[in-house]
């Protein structure tokens, strides 16, 4: 499958694979990246977009935040409107 933009619950998100997706809030500076488990639930990893992470010993934890959500679309609005 190819990487394709589509649009969920109103936002432009990645499909990078049958079960996982991404997308990115540039005005909050963050990426996200969903992923859809054996539960059949999402399981949601927010990034902060300022940082890179790159390289062993790299002191930084690159996940902000994780959390789950029982839909893809329940996933994306609240990834978009996560605050920290």
């Amino acid at each position: 499958m190819q990487k394709q933009e589509i649009e969920i619950g109103g936002y432009k998100v990645t499909q990078l694979s049958e079960t996982t997706f991404e997308a990115e809030n540039p005005n909050q500076n963050l990426d996200f990246y969903f992923e859809l488990n054996d539960e059949d639930e999402v399981d949601v990893f927010v990034f902060d977009s300022e940082i890179k992470y790159f390289g062993k010993g790299a002191n930084i934890e690159p996940c902000l935040d994780s959390f789950q959500c029982e839909t893809l679309e329940e996933a994306i609005v609240d990834a978009m409107a996560w605050a920290g």
